[in-house]
């Protein structure tokens, strides 16, 4: 798969916050998550059978949404050709799609970007499930969230805090193996320390 590449390559380049909040009325939280609009597109369902209109579809909602799950990339897409799941044909189409897009996408894991360093916005409110939330984006959300423990926080404590943003009541252990990733990236580009059991921004 050309499009693929390798779960070792850095990602410090994405973890960059985005503090360009336009006002306060656009916020809907306490830490200054700009206000997420989920990507839709006006288009008659026989459409879908232009393989251009769905490669544009595809790459308009890649670069709205990345990192985007591949099975929720999936679902939207399913939806947008007026499928109510995700079927075998479907995925292949996906599939094709991705293959056209090599070199403008890019694949990490199961999660899905535009080519180039464009730095991740955090989605919120959230209405994803906690398995299609990629850890680079729960780390952006972390560095906002810790942004506001001037002495630090200590790390279930964050992982417990980013999951009530994102409106999750209860941490299984897929969610938890996500954050605490998400933590570890921080910690391994430098943009957060550990000092005495509490994380904090690196000054």
């Amino acid at each position: 798969q050309l499009y693929t590449v390798p779960e070792t390559s850095d990602i410090g380049d994405y973890i960059e916050v985005d503090d360009s909040v336009k006002s306060q009325e656009e916020l809907d939280n306490r830490y200054g998550f700009e206000k997420y609009i989920k990507t839709t597109f006006s288009i008659v369902k026989n459409e879908c059978k232009s393989r251009v209109t769905m490669e544009v579809f595809t790459r308009k909602l890649i670069e709205r949404e990345f990192p985007i799950h591949y099975d929720y990339l999936c679902q939207r897409l399913a939806a947008f050709c007026g499928n109510e799941k995700a079927t075998v044909k479907v995925r292949r189409e996906v599939d094709d799609v991705l293959y056209e897009l090599r070199g403008k996408v890019i694949r990490k894991g199961d999660y899905l970007y535009p080519s180039g360093n464009n730095p991740i916005v955090v989605k919120m409110p959230n209405e994803r499930k906690s398995q299609y939330i990629s850890p680079d984006e729960f780390a952006v959300a972390m560095l906002r969230i810790l942004n506001t423990y001037v002495g630090g926080i200590k790390r279930k404590a964050l992982c417990d805090e980013t999951a009530r943003v994102y409106g999750f009541r209860s941490i299984r252990a897929t969610l938890a193996g996500s954050l605490d990733k998400a933590v570890d990236i921080l910690l391994k580009t430098g943009k957060i320390v550990e000092t005495e059991e509490k994380l904090m921004i690196k000054q």
